[in-house]
């Protein structure tokens, strides 16, 4: 086909758009300023309260923690705590190296998802009171964890505009490849959306009825505070004994989603994962995962958490006082687990949950009680 008949057809690229008005002379365009990403970025986050499923809340929206800031204190240094910082500005400021940075602890772990009032009223049980192994408390924090998921579905299916815009100034080939590179990465975002929101709607209607009986929990003590807490979901594929629990490949199947917390507790810590399963369905990804994980030794228990955190959480809050004393070995080895997780071109291994010979963790662990 010839430049002037190519001209006038439709973009290889999706956009709807023809040749001439979007890839045509692409590679002779100023390349996209970060300034511009970054600015794409705060108008993407948004402030929408994900209260339930309506979106009618006019209540005004805060910076909600999925961490509790008093929990946080316990691990911070000087009002700060190490955190990734998600987002495409972020990973091109660092040259696209992953690195936690310091952040406040007004900052740590918030999301604007939540406004005030029902952020308040709905985690009252788990912020005003201690957490037990009950499922009203697995659930809300899973439920908070369920959220900050959405929300961040939400952020990337915004970007998509401003990462079809990568290629400016690339060669062909270039264009190309990042061309193809968004589309897997904002289709699989897209399908993960539709996961979550589905999972979501099932959430809405516990927290409406107060009926936890689909909920599903393994509560799991450490000996003393933990060195990092996290909150978020994860999709398990493989379990800790590299069973293949679900393909995440397939975007036709809905995938079973997992909740994971880890908090400080007194003068102890909890993990908490929590998930839903009906009683006639037969034993979910999510429970085989949690069963994996019960089956380790005790005295392995607390190093295969952390490799469940590094592996699949950027939500990550970390103790500047551990994080600074570890090797220089060791918090290559955490990060190059955080980095498979945040990375969607790294692919994911059966064996990706098994004993890596990495132990930095000072405390032990013991399954507390699994409600079914």
């Amino acid at each position: 086909m010839g430049i002037g008949t190519r001209r006038n057809s439709l973009c290889d690229c999706g956009s709807g758009k023809k040749y001439k008005r979007c890839h045509f002379l692409r590679e002779q365009e100023a390349p996209l300023p970060v300034s511009s990403i970054l600015e794409a970025e705060r108008r993407a986050r948004g402030r929408r309260c994900l209260h339930e499923a309506d979106g009618t809340c006019r209540a005004a929206v805060i910076q909600a923690h999925t961490v509790q800031r008093a929990l946080l204190e316990k691990i911070a240094v000087d009002g700060h705590v190490y955190g990734f910082t998600p987002g495409l500005g972020s990973f091109l400021n660092s040259d696209g190296n992953l690195v936690p940075t310091k952040v406040g602890l007004s900052k740590a772990s918030t999301f604007t998802g939540f406004c005030g009032p029902h952020d308040k009223k709905i985690f009252a049980p788990i912020e005003d009171h201690p957490i037990f192994p009950t499922k009203e408390h697995a659930f809300l924090l899973s439920y908070r964890a369920l959220c900050k998921e959405l929300y961040a579905k939400l952020y990337v299916s915004k970007m998509g505009t401003t990462i079809k815009q990568l290629d400016r100034g690339r060669s062909q080939a270039e264009q190309k490849a990042l061309q193809n590179f968004a589309d897997g990465y904002l289709g699989g975002a897209a399908t993960g959306r539709r996961d979550i929101e589905i999972h979501k709607r099932k959430y809405d209607k516990i927290l409406k009825t107060r009926d936890f009986s689909s909920v599903r929990a393994v509560f799991i003590e450490l000996s003393t505070t933990p060195h990092f807490m996290v909150s978020g979901a994860l999709f398990p594929d493989y379990s800790f004994s590299g069973e293949t629990l679900q393909d995440l490949s397939d975007q036709a199947a809905v995938m079973d989603a997992m909740t994971f917390s880890i908090v400080a507790s007194g003068e102890k810590g909890l993990a908490v994962l929590t998930w839903l399963e009906s009683p006639e369905q037969r034993q979910s990804p999510s429970g085989r995962l949690a069963d994996s994980l019960a089956e380790i030794a005790p005295e392995h228990l607390a190093d295969a958490l952390t490799r469940l955190t590094f592996e699949y959480f950027e939500n990550t809050l970390i103790s500047p006082s551990w994080w600074d004393v570890l090797h220089e070995q060791q918090r290559s080895a955490l990060l190059s687990r955080m980095e498979s997780g945040m990375n969607s071109l790294i692919a994911r291994h059966a064996n990706s949950l098994a004993p890596d010979g990495v132990r930095v963790v000072q405390y032990t662990a013991r399954v507390l009680a699994r409600l079914v």
